[in-house]
């Protein structure tokens, strides 16, 4: 039997770096990658966390400038977790989980024919490094930064679990959002910009619209109702509230802030696997139906490793 991190070095086998990059580093950032990718695999901890982010983060520069414009974005999840998290009855860790997944998602890739077919047909991609390297960079978005959004999820559940803790189970009160609107609002700029990227002539005036129009093209449902049931999940809900959601929310408007980067279909899945991968087509959905990886490959791989990453989660809660 082969360890996790022995299925996902064969991810790393034989791909080349130097389509990322043509300068002299690019075999040394492969190498540095894997290696700390086999580190964190080997002990777990959160300071080899960070080096895979940052790894990942340097080569691909994601949000413009390598690192230094992820780092606001995972150390706020970080700290949020470990400070916060202490007040609830149960909560688990989702930075360190984060790279797990990315890690299992890696060895799946590598290992598993069937999903690696499904994947290249689905974009039409040939089997070689250029494609294998395009998928490292969209998983890597999907799963490195699926959870960035917990923090609006540990607001609502402090608030339920201090009155639970006053006055028993019942009917807490709830977390809603104020300026909502103006939070998920697209400039015109932006609007034009992703309709250029998207190749469409659809307009979006927030990123709700988008999502719709996504979850339509890869998921067949209605785009009315789902910008209705998005924003009413939000601010009309009284027993759950999707971190997933709110992690496509900031990731969206990372890259709409990064300028020559257009939120192009592949990118648009990376959004709309973020957004379904916290079991959103579980709740109130019509025509809901199992994501396939042929009908949403990132989707698939991201709900399927985010519930079998399971072992050594750090307990923040009370009674985890």
């Amino acid at each position: 039997m082969k360890t996790l991190a022995e299925l996902a070095d064969k991810f790393f086998e034989g791909i080349d770096f130097h389509t990322i990059s043509d300068d002299e580093h690019a075999e040394s950032d492969r190498q540095c990658f894997k290696r700390m990718l086999n580190q964190f695999l080997a002990s777990g901890d959160k300071s080899d966390a960070f080096c895979v982010y940052y790894c990942f983060s340097e080569i691909f520069k994601l949000f413009g400038d390598g690192y230094g414009n992820t780092q606001k974005l995972l150390e706020l999840l970080s700290d949020h977790e470990y400070h916060s998290g202490e007040l609830l009855s149960k909560h688990r860790d989702h930075y360190s989980h984060s790279v797990y997944v990315f890690a299992l998602g890696l060895a799946i890739y590598a290992n598993d024919y069937t999903y690696r077919t499904a994947f290249l047909n689905f974009y039409s991609l040939p089997d070689n490094n250029c494609s294998h390297v395009h998928f490292l960079y969209l998983w890597g978005m999907a799963a490195l930064f699926h959870d960035i959004g917990y923090p609006f999820q540990l607001a609502y559940e402090q608030v339920k679990n201090y009155t639970e803790e006053l006055w028993g189970k019942g009917a807490p009160p709830y977390v809603s959002f104020g300026n909502y609107y103006e939070m998920i609002a697209l400039s015109k700029e932006h609007s034009a910009h992703i309709t250029n990227a998207l190749k469409t002539d659809r307009q979006f005036s927030t990123l709700n619209d988008l999502f719709a129009y996504g979850l339509n093209v890869r998921m067949g449902y209605d785009e009315i109702e789902m910008r209705e049931r998005l924003a009413t999940r939000i601010l009309k809900q009284p027993d759950f509230m999707d971190h997933g959601y709110f992690s496509a929310i900031i990731l969206a408007k990372q890259l709409l802030a990064r300028s020559g980067i257009g939120l192009t279909e592949d990118r648009l899945d990376v959004l709309t696997a973020i957004l379904l991968h916290n079991s959103l087509s579980q709740h109130e959905f019509k025509n809901k139906y199992p994501v396939s990886p042929e009908v949403h490959p990132m989707a698939y791989l991201l709900m399927l490793c985010d519930e079998l990453q399971n072992w050594d989660r750090q307990a923040y809660g009370k009674e985890s």
